[in-house]
């Protein structure tokens, strides 16, 4: 991954057509040597699919290799998408005779979010749990023939709530058992979103459960550091209609996550220029730390995050701490 920041002309171009939704600037004032450095810094932002499909049109001698290396890894991608739902149905079937509540959060939620499916791949499964359940999901993996994971030398799975494990026969099959999508310790005393929270929103499936996981996804897990953290809170709130924005809001507040889908909706908002995402964000509570938020999470913080700028990382670092200063939550 090249180093070299994006120029504004080709950080606009990357904005531009990584919304999966949007119209789509005229390529033809897009010059073909552009091609292979936008593909690069899309693959950076986990944003690859939807450049290719916009730019494949674009092919010519000069962006062939480029478009072509960008194809052969969406369709490994593709392919592993659908490896990964079919365990996934078959670990829901273990499931089912023992009635343990679960969901299927994050990446193969998202995707039912975008246009096309395949603009959002996914690497894993993850299962959101309640702490009383995960010897029953783990017994569960184990009869499917599933293993833990290795281990790293520092282990902090049981601080986190977060237990990886991988099918015997199919070691790139990695399943994500979590006990609450805010992993760290610390930042779980003033936000979380258990599996009672998530119900809170609806549920997984539902429009704001969507919403409030994406916002946790990128505002409370990754600090924003690719774009398709934000494309995931974009499309989530395209697909809420505004009776549910309400609620969400009410419900964002009551839980204590108006701050980080605040702050999530008006980088969606501001990247995209999204009314949809900038309506649901003028139903939360606007303070002092969500300003300075905005302020801290400007497009370059944002789009030289993949390429760890040390100016983007203080930028992101200082919003965590923005998350970290608030009373802790009522349990």
């Amino acid at each position: 991954m090249s180093r070299t920041p994006l120029s504004p002309a080709h950080a606009r171009w990357l904005l531009a057509l990584s919304d999966p939704e949007g119209p789509g600037p005229d390529l033809s004032n897009l010059s073909p040597a552009a091609v292979p450095e936008l593909l690069a810094a899309a693959r950076a932002h986990l944003v690859l699919p939807v450049l290719w499909r916009r730019l494949r049109e674009m092919r010519t001698a000069e962006t062939a290799v480029a478009l072509d290396k960008a194809h052969r890894e969406l369709e490994l991608l593709t392919a592993h998408g659908l490896l990964l739902t079919h365990y996934a149905g078959r670990i829901a079937a273990g499931l089912a005779p023992a009635q343990v509540r679960f969901a299927i959060v994050k990446g193969r939620a998202f995707a039912a979010l975008y246009p096309h499916a395949s603009d959002r791949p996914f690497t894993d499964i993850d299962m959101l749990v309640q702490p009383e359940d995960r010897a029953m999901v783990e017994a569960t993996l184990e009869a499917l023939d599933f293993v833990p994971a290795p281990r790293k030398t520092i282990d902090h799975s049981a601080a986190y709530g977060e237990f990886k494990w991988t099918a015997r026969q199919a070691p790139n099959v990695l399943v994500e058992v979590h006990l609450n999508l805010v992993h760290y310790p610390l930042l779980r005393r003033t936000v979380s979103l258990s599996l009672d929270d998530l119900y809170a929103f609806g549920g997984a499936e539902a429009p704001a459960g969507r919403l409030i996981v994406a916002v946790a996804h990128a505002a409370a897990g990754h600090k924003f550091h690719a774009l398709r953290l934000i494309v995931d809170v974009l499309q989530a709130a395209r697909a809420m209609e505004a009776q549910t924005a309400q609620a969400f809001a009410e419900t964002a507040v009551r839980r204590g996550w108006a701050l980080e889908a605040g702050i999530a909706l008006d980088l969606a908002a501001r990247l995209y220029g999204d009314e949809r995402a900038a309506s649901i964000a003028a139903l939360l509570p606007s303070t002092p730390a969500r300003v300075l938020a905005a302020r801290l999470l400007s497009e370059t913080a944002i789009l030289d995050a993949p390429q760890h700028g040390i100016a983007s990382r203080l930028r992101r670092t200082l919003v965590r701490g923005l998350q970290h200063v608030r009373p802790a939550r009522r349990r």
